[in-house]
C-alpha cells in the first residue's frame, strides 16, 4: 500500500511539471504551496498525515451516508434477498418484523412475551443466535472512535434516529434467518454460523480488514458479501434466475431518464 501512496505521490509530481512545461500559468503562492505539500507527502510524517485524512473522511462518509433512505432500503433489500436464498419464508421474515419492533421498542421480555408461549423456547434459541452472530453494520458505523464535531454528529438525534431503523432492519433480518435455522432443526451454534456467512459479523476482523476499512467505505460489507453473491448462484441459483426474470419482464419505463451508470444495471421498474 505505500509503495502505491508514493506512487500516486510521483504521479501528481509529474503531472503538474507537465502542465507548468504546457505554458499552464500557476500563481506562486498557489505553485510553493502545492508542491510544499507534494514534497511533504514524501515524509514518514506526511504519509501519516494523509492517511488520517483518509480514515477521518471515510468515518464521516459512513456516518451520513447512513442518513440516507436509501441505505437503509438497500440494506433492508439486500438483507431480505439473502433470507429468501437461504430458505426463509413470508412467514419466518414476518415473524421476525413483528418481534423486532416490539423488542427495540419495550425489550426482550416483552418480545418474548408477545409471541405464542409454544413458541417462546423458538424465539428465546433463535434470538441467542442472533445475538452470538455479532455486530451489525450499524452498529459498526456508529460505534467508530471519533473526535470533535464528528463525535457529536455521531450523537446527535438524527443519526440515532436513523441507526435505530437500520439496526431493526438488520435485527430483523438475522432473526428470521435464525427462525428458519431452527425450524429446519439447526442447533444455536449452527443457526450462528449461517447468520455470520449471510448477514456478516462486523466485528470479526482480520488485519487486513483493520486496515482496509479505513480507506475503503463499506470494505466489511463488499468483501464478504461479493464471495457470498458468487458462491450462492452456483449452490442456490434459483432465486437468482428468479430475480432475472422479474427484472427483465418489469423494465423500468422508457420514458424516465436514467443516468448511464444505473441504467447498465438494468435496474427493476415499479409502475408508472
Amino acid at each position: 500500500f505505500p509503495v502505491t501512496i508514493s506512487q500516486a505521490v510521483d504521479d501528481i509530481e509529474r503531472g503538474w511539471k507537465e502542465l507548468k512545461g504546457l505554458g499552464v500559468q500557476i500563481p506562486q503562492q498557489m505553485g510553493d504551496r502545492l508542491f510544499g505539500q507534494i514534497t511533504k507527502l514524501k515524509t514518514a510524517e506526511g504519509l501519516r498525515d494523509m492517511l488520517a485524512m483518509f480514515d477521518r473522511y471515510n468515518k464521516f462518509f459512513k456516518v451520513t451516508a447512513m442518513l440516507t433512505p436509501g441505505f437503509i432500503v438497500r440494506n433492508a433489500y439486500t438483507a431480505a434477498f439473502n433470507d429468501f436464498v437461504y430458505g426463509c419464508t413470508i412467514q419466518d421474515v414476518e415473524q421476525a418484523i413483528k418481534f423486532t419492533a416490539v423488542y427495540h421498542k419495550r425489550g426482550l421480555r416483552a418480545a418474548l412475551d408477545s409471541v405464542p408461549a409454544e413458541e417462546r423456547k423458538l424465539f428465546e434459541d433463535s434470538m441467542k443466535a442472533v445475538f452470538a452472530s455479532g455486530a451489525g453494520q450499524t452498529r459498526e458505523i456508529t460505534t467508530q472512535p471519533l473526535n470533535g464535531i464528528d463525535n457529536r454528529l455521531i450523537r446527535s438525534k438524527p443519526v440515532k434516529m436513523w441507526a435505530k431503523y437500520n439496526d431493526d432492519a438488520e435485527t430483523g433480518a438475522r432473526l428470521a434467518m435464525a427462525l428458519r435455522a431452527m425450524r429446519n432443526g439447526k442447533t444455536i451454534d449452527q443457526a450462528y454460523a449461517d447468520i455470520a456467512l449471510y448477514h456478516f459479523d462486523y466485528g470479526d476482523l482480520s488485519k487486513l480488514d483493520e486496515v482496509a476499512k479505513n480507506f475503503v467505505p463499506f470494505w466489511t460489507f463488499a468483501s464478504r458479501n461479493i464471495p457470498l453473491q458468487m458462491m450462492n448462484q452456483v449452490v442456490r441459483p434459483s432465486m437468482y434466475r428468479a430475480y432475472d426474470s422479474v427484472r427483465r419482464n418489469a423494465p423500468v419505463d422508457e420514458s424516465m431518464i436514467l443516468p448511464s451508470w444505473l441504467a447498465e444495471r438494468g435496474p427493476i421498474g415499479l409502475g408508472k
